[in-house]
């Protein structure tokens, strides 16, 4: 007995065409060749049997054949943000058609930590498939994933791929630019990094901590989010070209008056994860020039406190002092002599001034607070040195022996003084 293919018939394209293949076997497996479609084609294949008589089949048996050789597409649904701060992420990815499931790899470091075949979600329709991994550590990685449909054909592209950056370890904030503890700057700014930080750390300036952190008692506090009508303090951020860190500036407005302020700002980083502590920052505004209170010239041999109009060549000192509104605020003095820069100092002290010569000096003494604020009117002090050392003379001399004897002679007087007696 002959089995005869008699017919096929092609969907391909939306248009049935008709295939005609003969196969003349008495028995056996038949292979069918010639399926050629420029698309996923189906095909209806009738088998008929006939005999030596030409006898046919009145029920022929019919195939449905399908030739597929287009692989899927592959795209990620869903998957973890760029930093995440949990060691568990789910990847969750789709295909175009039906598939036996996905291939899955991830690399940290251009290095391969796992693989994993996916198969396909109960429910989804053959088409969807979740990756769920737990036990990450601090690292970026990146997946990549593709399928595999029902007839073998696998997604050859990888375009679908994702990264991202575990990060479970909260931020360490530095402060590399801010306010002096004394200033004069009404519109400072405070700098602030996280340079150890795979991404960009946020700022936000909070109320005041309670309780209030040592140093900052009696402190106004500057709070208000930098994007708030009316908050005293803008953001900028800015790359240190040194170091490739991204630098957030906090630019304050505007201080109104001399006071003590202080900032709290709370740190998180762009996984989510937030600083055990409150970045503090404290200064004094100061913008008041200072006083100086006492500029005495002082001779070393004198007892302190005495201004001598005239000094000795041997050297000579000034006592220099801050005003009362200093009290909280040390200042140092620059000390000039005769319009020449003679010797910074710090102050309570006595500064000891150069080899002077004989003659008119003038000293100066110009405070400058810790703040910066630099004093309007210094004080000068006037000095006259004379190196020229006192002679005493004798004017009167008597010639008179006071312990001699009366009675003799003045020649024997004078002899006896010489030896025993004091003249005068």
């Amino acid at each position: 007995m002959d089995l005869r293919l008699l017919a096929a018939w092609c969907m391909c394209a939306m248009f049935p065409t008709a295939c005609t293949f003969v196969h003349t076997r008495p028995w056996g497996v038949h292979r069918l060749d010639g399926f050629a479609c420029a698309l996923c084609c189906r095909y209806t294949v009738t088998l008929q049997a006939r005999d030596a008589a030409q006898n046919r089949d009145r029920n022929p048996t019919h195939v449905n054949v399908t030739v597929d050789t287009v692989p899927p597409a592959t795209v990620i649904t869903s998957h973890p943000p760029s930093f995440t701060n949990t060691s568990t992420i789910i990847v969750k990815v789709q295909a175009n058609e039906r598939v036996r499931g996905f291939s899955a790899v991830m690399l940290s470091n251009d290095e391969v930590v796992m693989e994993a075949w996916l198969g396909v979600d109960t429910g989804g329709n053959g088409t969807t498939a979740t990756w769920t991994v737990d036990g990450l550590a601090d690292a970026s990685y990146h997946v990549v994933l593709w399928g595999m449909d029902t007839a073998g054909n696998t997604d050859a592209s990888r375009n679908a791929t994702v990264g991202f950056t575990v990060d479970l370890t909260p931020p360490a904030a530095v402060v590399i630019g801010r306010p002096d503890v004394q200033s004069n700057d009404t519109a400072p700014f405070v700098s602030l990094a996280c340079p150890e930080e795979p991404g960009q750390c946020g700022f936000r300036l909070t109320p005041a901590p309670d309780p209030a952190p040592a140093g900052t008692g009696g402190a106004t506090w500057l709070t208000g989010h930098p994007a708030a009508a009316g908050s005293p303090v803008s953001l900028s951020v800015v790359i240190d070209a040194s170091t490739s860190t991204e630098v957030t500036h906090l630019q304050f407005a505007t201080l109104p008056a001399d006071d003590s302020y202080a900032i709290a700002v709370e740190v998180t980083d762009a996984a989510g994860n937030q600083a055990e502590d409150l970045v503090v920052v404290a200064w004094l505004l100061d913008t008041v020039p200072p006083v100086t209170a006492t500029a005495l010239v002082v001779a070393p041999a004198l007892p302190l406190g005495l201004p001598p109009v005239v000094a000795t060549s041997s050297g000579t000192s000034v006592q220099l002092a801050c005003g009362v509104s200093e009290a909280s605020n040390p200042c140092s003095f620059t000390v000039v002599v005769d319009g020449d820069a003679a010797v910074d100092t710090p102050v309570p002290a006595t500064v000891e001034l150069p080899f002077l010569t004989a003659g008119h000096h003038v000293v100066r003494a110009v405070a400058v607070d810790d703040a910066g604020n630099t004093e309007v009117a210094p004080v000068d002090v006037d000095l006259a040195v004379d190196v020229e050392q006192p002679v005493t003379a004798l004017v009167a001399k008597p010639n008179t022996c006071v312990a001699c004897p009366l009675l003799r002679s003045a020649l024997f007087c004078s002899l006896w003084c010489a030896v025993r007696c004091r003249c005068t």
